[in-house]
């Protein structure tokens, strides 16, 4: 809750490119942060693409991977995959670290939303009046300049809320998705 976020395969991640100091996917759209997956499982592809990345000056935000996804390649693939990683991480990385590479930064020991409060990046969606922020998921789409938010409920009951949204010195619309009344 609080921030949005996509979830990309290993297709999309090859083309992915960096300007800016964000991450571009091949239709435009951009992102703070490349988060890698928990299970410490990668290709030597996508190994090579997220040390490409950081070189171009991308955050990317995960633990160490420890295993390459399959066997193609034989022991040269292992080496190299165990050579980068070490290269990447250090040979046994603390816990919780930072390290700059290149124009950009790897962290791990941290999940992507405690690192964009530690940068200063404030929630992009808000419901500060609700016990609980899972109350409502959120998707965030810039449509031709405008910023365009989907707000679900996601419990049974119908809820009164106050939202706030990181969408400054705008005129908020409130639109049924389903007819389109505005």
């Amino acid at each position: 809750p609080g921030y949005d976020y996509d979830v990309t395969n290993e297709e999309v991640l090859l083309q992915l490119k960096v300007l800016d100091g964000e991450i571009v996917v091949p239709s435009g759209l951009r992102y703070r942060v490349l988060v890698l997956p928990d299970h410490k499982v990668l290709s030597l592809a996508a190994l090579e693409k997220v040390a490409e990345l950081l070189e171009r000056g991308a955050t990317v935000v995960g633990p160490k991977p420890d295993r390459l996804v399959s066997l193609v390649g034989g022991e040269e693939a292992q080496e190299r995959f165990h050579e980068l990683a070490s290269g990447l991480w250090g040979e046994t990385p603390g816990p919780e670290g930072t390290k700059k590479i290149g124009s950009g930064r790897l962290v791990w020991g941290l999940n992507s939303r405690e690192l964009l409060q530690r940068d200063g990046v404030p929630f992009d969606f808000e419901a500060p009046d609700v016990e609980s922020q899972s109350d409502f998921e959120t998707i965030h789409y810039t449509v031709e300049g405008d910023d365009v938010y989907f707000v679900s409920n996601q419990t049974d009951q119908p809820q009164k809320a106050r939202f706030a949204f990181r969408a400054a010195g705008r005129q908020p619309e409130l639109w049924d998705p389903v007819t389109g009344e505005i």
